[in-house]
């Protein structure tokens, strides 16, 4: 996962856009853009099913994951990149759902990454202090180099990995 944690209006919303159409742009790169941060998991899980073509029933989450982690998997099989997740406002996550998304972007105890996230959101997310705070799913997370990659250039401040 990648995160950026920066103060309201400092450009993660445009650095984001920026960096959409630049990944949907690749030959054989699936993007998705989660719309609703603050969705709680059952509409969570109808977003991602909607985002990656996948028929998903809400009630049935072990299936939705699984549905989901074959879609991405049949995805890294034929095309060599993990399918993207970009999430705006992470800040409006409940924990649970940032959680799940955590759970489901990874298998074998975490060893094989089936789904990259980038997370924008402004530094009340990180808070400790906050009790939505998402700053114990983020340390979990394993970060790469995409967005110092693909970001546009002088923009690469924003980014910090945790």
């Amino acid at each position: 996962m990648r995160s950026s944690r920066e103060s309201p209006g400092t450009g993660k919303s445009i650095t984001l856009r920026i960096l959409s159409e630049r990944l949907a742009g690749q030959r054989d790169v699936k993007v998705g853009v989660l719309s609703r941060p603050q969705a709680g998991i059952v509409d969570f899980y109808r977003e991602m099913g909607d985002l990656f073509s996948v028929a998903l029933r809400p009630n049935n989450r072990w299936g939705g994951a699984k549905l989901l982690r074959e879609r991405w998997q049949t995805h890294i099989d034929t095309s060599l990149s993990r399918p993207i997740l970009i999430v705006d406002e992470a800040q409006e996550m409940l924990p649970a759902v940032l959680a799940e998304l955590r759970l489901l972007s990874s298998v074998r105890l975490d060893s094989h990454i089936l789904l990259t996230v980038v997370l924008a959101g402004d530094g009340v997310c990180w808070s400790v202090s906050n009790p939505r705070s998402c700053s114990r799913s983020l340390a979990a997370c394993v970060c790469g180099s995409l967005l110092n990659e693909l970001a546009p250039r002088g923009s690469s401040s924003v980014w910090s990995t945790h």
